[in-house]
């Protein structure tokens, strides 16, 4: 093998295997190159798809962005969202449209839901965009539930009439008021409405104010104020027409010849217009305010239904755009402020004239979150997660069909209280009377105002226990908290409107608390009659003594706002009434059970005041005890003035309040 590998090797180009070997000894050099070079290419290419994809990603997102800021502009009071060139402004005191000619065709971006045909041809679009099959367009959505910034208007658009808005009018309280009654009015509204429901920004409307009073109604429109616009102009004249019904001694005398009629046709334009800004939804919510303190609660709650169908218009029902439209901390506070707002006056209002209510509790999700710097609003939205579930058991109630379990009611009284404790902590309304002995020490106006709100729920579930078809056993059991909750209510009530301005500011919340206790009564009452040999056992001390004092306290509340108020006007009758009623029932039922009559009682004048007197003779005599006349008839005993006229029909027909009448039909008890 040595010597063999001594001697001189073969050329390659004598034999092919000299040939054949460098080859294989050449080829994984050549094999690393072009797998090399194949790698290099795979790396560039690849390297080319990903710059690729990330300028898409690039362009979605600042599409998304563009998108977000396009629609988050609706709720931002200092820009309200338009397409170029669209202004609400007029610079004059002539009717101007708040688009020019030239715009009209431009539409605001519009919310569709998933069943929207709309929806589903934006969202192919927008994934044909991702995948490059379709280039950008002025027209391209940005979201499946918006179109793009130019999306061809509706055929609404063109028929559609056009905002218009009268300056001249709008501004007519100038005339009325100075700059400072204007700067008090505005912080009466923020007592009334704005502590409770801060949808506005009382301050900020009190820093336009100025502006307002200096503006020149023909100044050139290059010298306006850019920050704002008729909306804030309406906002300002509905928040003043507001507080003027709740100040009627200082500011609706002079308010009363311009307040509906300086407003109406600009906030019907705004209504009935193309929702483009969360200040139409704030000036549609305000107007639900303003027939509320009128005593108008129908009216407020269409209002309030408008509102909130303009709120899913600009989708913020929707969490898509809650959570990815809305990017600053402010805007996501006003608008579940506003959204908060819509359901909690949708329920009250609804309460109040026993319509359904308009949206169910899961139609919006507010971020609760952002209700920190609105206890009364943070507190309500709560109670309106348990409040759907007190209709089913008093409706049946109030067919006759009385309450099938009451370990619902229970649970019902339960989760109330664990709701007031958590909202109010230890205060109760038995504090009152502290509390108003030491003005310091009285909580503020939304804090009362929830308190109140447990009691009158707390009636509403009582009220059921006296239908004239509820069973006697049942009721027996709650005769005494029943009392004990009528008088603990209408003496507070008595007490802070004594006392206290708050009653007086915000009465139409009072008044239907107020109404509803007694409603309460009213049933307490009559069902006790009905059944007053089953119930005499059972009575507590001085009934009454105690259901006198009660209407006593509620009669002399209603009459003291009667008028100014259509309902305390009403309530004020019905007391009256009902009452004249049982004494005459107690006259015909209870004749054979009174001892006979003082013979210095005379039966030629007047029945109803004579029995009065012998009737609280009776009960001086009686003292502590069950028996005896005075408990034949608890009207009586009221000690109220009757018109023995009748000037108000609701009662003429003593046979309707009689014993034997009494209703079986229990919904004209019912003060929803």
């Amino acid at each position: 093998m040595l010597q063999n590998s001594d001697q001189p090797q073969p050329q390659p180009q004598d034999n092919g295997h000299g040939a054949a070997i460098a080859t294989e000894s050449s080829a994984p050099n050549d094999d690393a190159t072009s797998t090399r070079a194949s790698l290099v290419e795979l790396v560039t290419s690849l390297r080319a798809q990903l710059n690729n994809v990330e300028s898409r990603i690039e362009a979605y997102d600042q599409a998304i962005d563009n998108s977000a800021n396009m629609v988050s502009k609706s709720i931002n009071f200092s820009e309200p969202l338009r397409s170029n060139g669209q202004s609400t402004n007029a610079p004059n005191r002539h009717r101007q449209p708040t688009q020019e000619s030239h715009d009209s065709n431009v539409a605001s971006p519009s919310f569709y839901g998933p069943t929207s045909p709309n929806y589903s041809m934006n969202l192919v679009q927008i994934t044909l965009f991702e995948r490059g099959y379709i280039t950008s367009s002025p027209r391209r959505p940005m979201l499946p539930s918006f179109d793009g910034d130019n999306a061809a208007p509706s055929s609404t658009s063109r028929w559609q009439p056009k905002r218009h808005c009268d300056r001249h009018q709008l501004l007519q309280f100038r005339s009325w008021l100075t700059l400072k009654e204007a700067k008090s009015a505005v912080s009466a509204y923020q007592e009334v409405v704005g502590e409770l429901h801060p949808f506005v920004d009382s301050e900020r409307i009190k820093s336009q104010l100025e502006w307002w009073y200096s503006y020149d109604e023909g100044e050139s429109s290059n010298k306006k104020n850019k920050q704002l616009d008729d909306d804030d102009l309406i906002i300002l004249v509905l928040m003043l027409a507001t507080a003027a019904q709740a100040q009627r001694d200082t500011l609706h005398a002079k308010m009363a010849p311009i307040m509906h009629s300086s407003f109406q046709h600009a906030v019907d334009a705004a209504v009935t217009s193309c929702t483009t800004s969360i200040k139409q939804v704030v000036i549609v919510l305000l107007l639900g305010c303003y027939y509320f303190s009128h005593d108008l609660p129908r009216p407020a709650l269409r209002a309030c239904g408008t509102a909130g169908r303009m709120l899913m218009e600009l989708g913020f029902h929707n969490s898509d755009v809650l959570n990815g439209v809305l990017k600053s901390e402010v805007q996501r506070q006003q608008v579940s402020i506003l959204t908060c707002s819509v359901m909690i006056l949708d329920r009250q209002w609804s309460a109040m004239t026993g319509l359904p209510a308009n949206f169910p509790s899961a139609t919006f999700s507010p971020m609760s979150a952002y209700l920190g710097d609105a206890p009364y609003i943070k507190a309500m939205y709560r109670l309106i997660l348990i409040s759907d579930r007190f209709n089913e058991p008093i409706s049946r109630s109030a067919k006759g069909n009385g309450y099938e379990d009451d370990d619902e009611i229970e649970l019902l009284v339960f989760q109330i209280q664990q709701w007031q404790k958590k909202s109010v902590g230890d205060r109760d309304l038995g504090d009152m009377k502290i509390w108003l002995a030491q003005p310091s020490t009285v909580p503020p106006s939304w804090l009362l105002l929830l308190m109140f709100r447990a009691a009158s729920i707390q009636s509403l579930l009582l009220r059921s226990y006296f239908f004239p078809t509820s069973d006697v056993e049942k009721s027996k059991q709650h005769l005494v908290p029943a009392m004990k909750l009528a008088s603990n209510v209408t003496e507070a009530l008595s007490g802070l409107d004594s006392a206290t301005t708050i009653y007086r500011n915000q009465r139409p919340y009072y008044q239907h608390i107020l109404a509803s206790i007694c409603a309460l009564m009213f049933l307490v009452a009559g069902y006790v009659e009905q059944h007053r040999s089953t119930f005499l056992p059972y009575l507590p001390a001085r009934y009454d003594g105690q259901i006198r004092h009660c209407f006593q306290l509620a009669s002399k509340l209603a009459q003291k706002y009667a008028d100014v108020s259509k309902t305390a006007d009403i309530l004020w009758a019905r007391i009256r009434e009902l009452c004249q009623a049982m004494e005459n029932n107690g006259l015909r039922y209870g004749d054979g059970l009174r001892d006979p009559p003082s013979p210095t009682t005379t039966t030629d004048g007047p029945v109803a005041f004579s029995l009065v007197e012998t009737r609280e003779e009776v009960l001086t005599n009686a003292g502590e005890t069950y028996g005896g006349a005075e408990l034949n008839s608890f009207g009586a005993t009221l000690d109220l003035e009757f018109a023995i006229d009748g000037d108000n029909s609701f009662l003429q027909d003593i046979q309707t309040w009689g014993l034997s009448g009494w209703p079986s039909n229990s919904h004209s008890y019912l003060f929803q």
